[in-house]
């Protein structure tokens, strides 16, 4: 059965001068009717010679067949167009330009792709890995699911998540199409990709945020969780759901790399700041927050030292 996509690919064959985009949303807007489609594109200016214009107006639109003959030669200009591109420009939204520019110089589909979404990111490994911690756990899920997503190394899922803003959907169709670039997607958002949110955030649910897991999400991107202002129940949520997230990262991360999983200090994800005060204004003295925190941290066996202002987390006992 031909999809939306498959049909926008057999008309760019026909419109090589139209970006990829404008027959996407022309297939779209006419529900696949390619005669209306084909009505629609022909009136972009490109792709009308000036003394074909008039002859173009009184004979009337040609319909799909004529359209076949009397761009014959387009369609040999265009011979050496890689169908595959015209996929890629869709799945990376970009324009079919800037894929084939650089599909020249690498002469390379996975050359190409890598080129376009390795952008010079500001983030290490480590850094881009705690960003996408949840998107990377969704990944991870992916792979029991279809093995063949481990024979793409980590690094390429961390540049696409940046690339797509965190977009963890569009990272495996990619990665997926990546294995078998001759197959055709059959859904591509056409939209520019924006930030996702977190799975544990309550926005996407359309609740008012939660003050608390604005803590907790903002204590796994930086490794620094902050008790003050907290009561004693609100701070012993938030550290046993970070501890819990912080270290499930780190595990599935081990899993992906292959990493030994019994290694008690962490790898991939950084050493944990939990800032406690010192608790010299505790009722009676008795600093609570600080002596929660190493009742939680002794009980389940992290791996921890006592620094000023609270404790530096650096792994747990297997």
């Amino acid at each position: 059965m031909s999809t939306p996509f498959t049909q926008s690919l057999q008309v760019a064959e026909m419109f090589p001068d139209v970006p990829f985009e404008a027959v996407q949303k022309a297939v779209e807007d006419h529900k696949g009717n390619l005669e209306k489609v084909a009505e629609e594109l022909l009136s972009y200016e490109m792709l009308r010679q000036p003394e074909e214009s008039g002859r173009a107006s009184s004979v009337g639109t040609p319909n799909l067949s004529e359209l076949k003959v009397n761009h014959t030669k387009s369609k040999v200009k265009s011979s050496n167009s890689d169908p595959r591109l015209f996929a890629l420009s869709s799945l990376l939204s970009c324009s079919l330009d800037r894929v084939k520019a650089t599909y020249q110089k690498t002469k390379d589909i996975e050359k190409t792709v890598r080129k376009i979404i390795q952008l010079g990111w500001t983030l290490n490994d480590s850094q881009l890995a705690s960003k996408y911690r949840n998107q990377l756990a969704v990944i991870l899920d992916s792979k029991r699911t279809n093995p063949y997503l481990n024979n793409i190394e980590r690094r390429f899922y961390l540049d696409c998540l940046e690339y797509f803003g965190g977009d963890v959907h569009r990272t495996i169709q990619l990665a997926a199409w990546m294995m078998n670039p001759d197959s055709s997607p059959q859904s591509m958002p056409t939209s520019k990709p924006q930030p996702s949110i977190s799975p544990s955030s309550s926005i996407s649910l359309g609740r008012p945020p939660d003050p608390l897991e604005k803590i907790i999400d903002g204590a796994l991107k930086t490794n620094k969780l902050d008790l003050h202002g907290l009561l004693v129940s609100e701070a012993q949520h938030c550290v046993q759901q970070v501890l819990k997230s912080w270290w499930s990262f780190e595990m599935e991360q081990r899993i992906i790399e292959g990493t030994n999983l019994r290694g008690k200090k962490v790898i991939y994800v950084g050493y944990l700041d939990i800032i406690t005060g010192r608790g010299f204004h505790s009722s009676g003295g008795v600093p609570k927050l600080r002596n929660l925190v190493h009742q939680i941290l002794n009980s389940e066996n992290y791996l921890f030292d006592d620094i000023v202002l609270g404790f530096k987390v650096m792994g747990k006992k297997t």
